[in-house]
């Protein structure tokens, strides 16, 4: 086989194919993870697969820098990233968090993509606890499989899926602690906010600190008292039961305090609540 200096960028990419590279270089990655405990903490672990996995808007950049010299190799593997993205979907190379499920292909995962933190925590707890091949990816490995991979096989989790699953499993809410229910109501209201997403689910979340269901037609009137837990003061605490948390994030109150949710909540005030209580 000619050296490489010698050959043009597309007879090099061609010649790759040939030999089947894009083929070899998943099989690799497969092999390679089956020799590494994603529990463990060793220096080998689940994110030396992630970092051999081609970052498309990382060699996009290097490309548009061009410097000369690296201009042939970046442009080869640019050209055979979209086949490797598409052998790499076909194997079983990603990790469920989710116990007795190891390694998944694709048409079995969720994808977690929300950003670490307590969200993508409680997501992840939530779908493991209702036995879901949840896995979560960095955002270079979710990219190129969206963009390469079966996409009729890719299932990226949704505010619908959350509260699908939820609706479902109503027995998993109950063992939340309070944060992580006013987690996940975030997560699905900040990402859709649908008020049919969260009915007949236990996460409206009081003053008081607990929740009641959203419901289509409240049995009593829930108040607003515009996101200021000050004026909570003005009332006893075993009224606490009859506002709306002042608390939570501000993006979450003005959106349960939208149009949109009346009849879920009662929109009034609390001078209303103070007049009806003389």
């Amino acid at each position: 086989m000619p050296s490489l200096n010698s050959l043009c960028k597309d007879d090099v990419c061609i010649k790759l194919r040939q030999i089947k590279f894009p083929q070899a270089y998943a099989l690799f990655l497969k092999n390679l993870s089956r020799l590494i405990n994603p529990a463990t903490t060793l220096n080998l672990t689940i994110d030396l697969i992630w970092q051999l996995m081609p970052d498309i808007d990382e060699h996009q950049r290097l490309l548009n820098q061009n410097h000369s010299l690296q201009q042939q190799y970046l442009k080869i593997i640019h050209n055979l990233t979209p086949d490797i993205w598409v052998e790499i979907g076909k194997q079983e190379l990603f990790f469920s968090a989710t116990d007795g499920w190891g390694y998944v292909a694709i048409e079995d995962m969720i994808i977690n993509n929300v950003e670490a933190g307590p969200i993508q925590d409680v997501l992840t707890l939530v779908f493991s606890e209702a036995n879901a091949p949840i896995v979560i990816l960095p955002s270079h490995v979710i990219n190129g499989l969206c963009k390469y991979s079966n996409k009729h096989y890719l299932q990226v989790m949704t505010p619908f899926h959350a509260s699908e699953l939820l609706a479902k499993n109503s027995i998993i809410l109950a063992r939340l602690t309070y944060e992580q229910k006013v987690s996940l109501l975030t997560y699905i209201i900040l990402n859709d906010p649908d008020p049919g997403l969260v009915i007949e689910l236990n996460l409206l979340p009081l003053a008081n600190n607990q929740f009641i269901t959203f419901q289509g037609k409240q049995a009593s009137p829930i108040y607003l008292i515009d996101h200021n837990p000050d004026i909570l003061k003005l009332f006893q605490e075993k009224n606490y039961d009859k506002f709306l948390n002042p608390n939570i994030d501000r993006k979450l109150y003005d959106i349960l305090s939208s149009e949109n949710f009346q009849g879920m909540i009662t929109v009034l005030s609390f001078l209303l609540y103070l007049r009806a209580a003389q």
